[in-house]
């Protein structure tokens, strides 16, 4: 048999290193068969006593109200402008350099999804660890971060209201942020980001994870039934180009229809949970048999200072309406 050329040997190797390292790091870690429930700080105590804290800075300290309230916050000019013009150019550069990206994009030359794009650009990753971003995670976790992902959307998702829980199943329970940044302004009939404010109340994971009658096949559609119910609108996202959303992973969100098939909705999605939290999937979830880890379950890389979990290789993916649990 023909010897591998040194550079298929060596990625290859490279490729067993990191999953021999992601399998060490899962055996390490300690188990448990007990979810931690206690939310993040600023759900758990009283309004008033969050409103009291002067150590915090305004503009944090109304993010994290709105957070409570709402399920989401915005961050209005938050992305300069200039930041999103060079992203948008090395995601342009990569598609040209990348023969897979041709089977992503639609007649009108529009990519679905390309996920962990912040490995090799840094102006993504500089947009994951802007200031104001940060202060918000970090005073949120009451500590430090690590960058679980990051997805950047050329086109609308147009996928299916769902929460983010059991994607990203972390123990304690949704102790994590989506920030979803616009690197343009949002036409109408583009495909606009939708959620129901205030859907992170109407029925809890805490209880969803408890019923046995819930599985991965009537989660999302007993999350937005109550949402109905309880007679929340699903309202659509038509931010300025620079402005950042960051929710709840039990804010009920999803992708409107495309009406305009032609217009682009350009935005990177970056993912946070607490630093030292492990992280599950769908598959645990939904398997409360299944032991819960207790610590980082997870290989990290570090770029820039900033600590990110290693999932292997910048990709390209379709959007699927009903989720995209292959991605971690």
């Amino acid at each position: 048999m023909r010897s591998l050329r040194k550079p298929a040997r060596e990625e290859n190797e490279a490729s067993m290193s990191k999953l021999l390292k992601k399998l060490e790091n899962r055996l390490i870690a300690k188990k448990t068969h007990q979810l931690d429930r206690t939310p993040m700080w600023f759900l758990a105590c009283e309004e008033e006593e969050l409103r009291r804290r002067t150590d915090i800075d305004a503009e944090v300290l109304e993010t994290l109200l709105s957070l409570r309230e709402n399920g989401y916050a915005i961050l209005r000019n938050n992305v300069p402008h200039a930041l999103c013009d060079e992203v948008i150019r090395e995601f342009e550069e990569h598609c040209a350099s990348e023969k897979e990206s041709e089977q992503y994009a639609d007649e009108y030359g529009l990519h679905s999804r390309l996920a962990l794009f912040h490995y090799k650009s840094d102006p993504a990753l500089e947009i994951a660890l802007l200031k104001r971003t940060t202060d918000v995670v970090r005073t949120g976790f009451g500590g430090d971060f690590t960058i679980v992902g990051s997805l950047l959307f050329e086109r609308g998702s147009t996928q299916d209201v769902h929460r983010d829980t059991p994607a990203f199943f972390t123990n304690p329970l949704n102790h994590f942020f989506g920030v979803w940044n616009a690197l343009e302004d949002v036409r109408e009939g583009s495909g606009e980001l939708c959620y129901f404010t205030g859907g992170h109340r109407v029925i809890r994971d805490t209880d969803l994870y408890d019923d046995p009658a819930i599985n991965i096949d009537n989660y999302f559609a007993a999350v937005e039934n109550a949402c109905w119910e309880a007679g929340l609108d699903l309202e659509k996202f038509r931010p300025r180009k620079g402005d950042t959303l960051i929710w709840l992973p039990e804010l009920p969100h999803g992708g409107s229809r495309r009406e305009d098939k032609a217009a682009s909705r350009r935005s990177i999605v970056f993912h946070y949970l607490p630093t030292g939290t492990p992280l599950h999937g769908a598959k645990e979830f939904f398997d409360r048999d299944k032991p819960l880890y207790c610590e980082e379950n997870y290989s990290v890389l570090v770029r820039r200072g900033a600590r990110m979990i290693d999932m292997g290789r910048t990709r390209f993916y379709h959007n699927h309406k009903e989720g995209n649990f292959e991605e971690g």
